[in-house]
């Protein structure tokens, strides 16, 4: 018999009521505290990101297909990364609201 798989079910057994409450608990403490720390290095990790994206969920490739579906580029032509990047940084209305990404915008498109 393969003890490997028996141990688990003798502790079970073994631990009870108080014992079984506090080692849920110290499970979750230590769920949350990695939590915690994965989302303080994401926190500090979003905060260095000067020029923020409004693309949302859908990403590059749902700009690139807005761009298609809008004829901003026809079909099967290669979307200019410049373009790309200027579109995905536009809101809803097609405007960019953060003054410092339109001047980085038009900063990298003049270069083109």
């Amino acid at each position: 018999m393969d003890t490997r798989h028996a141990q688990p079910k003798i502790w079970l057994n073994q631990m009870k009521g108080v014992h079984h409450k506090q080692l849920v608990h110290q499970i979750v403490k230590e769920k949350q505290v990695v939590r915690r720390e994965i989302h303080e290095a994401q926190k500090e990790r979003q905060s260095k990101c000067k020029y923020h994206h409004k693309s949302g969920r859908k990403g590059y490739v749902g700009v690139a297909e807005d761009l298609y579906e809008k004829n901003v580029v026809e079909k099967g032509e290669e979307i200019d990364r410049a373009l790309l990047w200027k579109y995905a940084r536009k809101d809803k209305n097609g405007e960019i609201v953060d003054k410092e990404v339109a001047l980085m915008a038009e900063k990298i498109l003049s270069t083109n």
